[in-house]
């Protein structure tokens, strides 16, 4: 029994000791470094961009749109289209030439009052326009114009100064023309067309010319200043 109780003694003593042993072989563990728990340096080192070495920038924009080419459709593909207006000039009509305003004066009406009036003698006279060969032969280029009223009495007899000329011309630019052929037929008279020494000295003292509006008159006659003031009152 004390054999027993020492073995156990010795071996709990074995036992003991060895724990003893193995605590204090037992390696510690490291602590940690405070380094370690930093970030590790990390370094990149570029390379050298020589200065003389153009790099193009970056292209902030996006990338080009690509223009799609155009494809004629095919005939018959398309739909029908809008017809056309044709652009029509519509030409504004001239406006018509406006005749001369009418003096409403009746010539012939006239006439017949100086024959009552002024003379024995104007009843006798002919009208030289019932002839245009007698007309173009005293009152050369008178034919030619248009007028509205025209009558040119003359005596029979040639040596008698009692010669009266009335005229309404359908446009105002004839007026003048007008005056003038009948002076030409006055200056002939006077120039010896007349024939007669005191046929002409009538001509040349006794013969007028007056107009009002596009009327005008001619009248070689003794009473001729009355006669123009009687033209003239119908005005």
């Amino acid at each position: 029994m004390k054999k027993l109780t020492a073995l156990l003694l010795a071996m709990s003593l074995c036992l003991a000791l060895s724990a003893c042993g193995a605590k204090e072989t037992a390696p510690e563990a490291p602590e940690a470094s405070a380094a370690s728990t930093e970030a590790p340096d990390v370094t990149v080192e570029l390379p050298e961009v020589d200065p003389d070495v153009d790099v193009p920038a970056a292209s902030t924009e996006g990338p080009e749109e690509i223009e799609m080419p155009t494809v004629p459709a095919e005939p018959g593909s398309e739909g029908p289209s809008e017809p056309e207006t044709p652009s029509v000039e519509v030409e504004e009509p001239a406006a018509p030439e406006m005749p001369a305003v009418s003096s409403g004066v009746d010539l012939n009406g006239f006439y017949t009052s100086v024959c009552t009036t002024y003379g024995e003698n104007f009843p006798a006279n002919m009208n030289l326009c019932e002839s245009v060969e007698m007309l173009d032969a005293f009152y050369p280029g008178l034919s030619g114009l248009e007028t509205k009223q025209l009558m040119i009495y003359q005596p029979m007899m040639g040596a008698v100064v009692c010669e009266i000329a009335l005229a309404e011309a359908a446009n105002e630019a004839d007026v003048e023309t007008i005056k003038g052929i009948f002076q030409s037929r006055i200056d002939s008279q006077v120039d010896g067309g007349a024939w007669y020494p005191e046929s002409i000295e009538g001509w040349k003292n006794n013969s007028r010319i007056v107009a009002n509006g596009n009327t005008i008159m001619m009248i070689a006659y003794s009473e001729c200043d009355a006669v123009v003031e009687a033209f003239n009152a119908l005005f």
